[in-house]
């Protein structure tokens, strides 16, 4: 454990954890039909072993699969990339609020047969 003690290594491994970058730490998730949404990381509560999760985004046939979810600020930008090689930038500022369950609003346009495969 490169000379550590076990106690220190387990502190600062927790201190880099999601849960411990304070109240206002802001996730977005993209659907592959180019939908978003963005929420506090506060929204969900920490799972234990054996839970069956949680729910971030209500998904039908109109918004399609979650395709990522992304750890952001408020000042940061997003790249949305699509499988036909569109891609978008947008201030994080500018995607719509929601809490948890929402199918989100429409970040990107795409044409029949295209979809999101990532954001960076």
């Amino acid at each position: 454990m490169n000379g550590q003690e076990p106690q220190q290594v387990a502190e600062e491994q927790k201190a880099g954890t999601p849960d411990n970058r304070g109240p206002n730490v802001q996730v977005v998730f993209v659907t592959s039909l180019g939908f978003g949404i963005r929420t506090t990381l506060a929204e969900f509560r920490k799972a234990h072993r054996g839970t069956k999760g949680t729910k971030a985004m209500t998904l039908t046939d109109k918004n399609g699969t979650l395709v990522t979810a992304k750890v952001v600020n408020e000042n940061d930008d997003i790249s949305i990339v699509t499988k036909m090689g569109q891609t978008g930038i947008f201030p994080v500022s500018e995607i719509r609020w929601g809490h948890r369950g929402p199918s989100g609003t429409k970040l990107i346009s795409l044409v029949e047969g295209d979809e999101v495969v990532a954001i960076i």
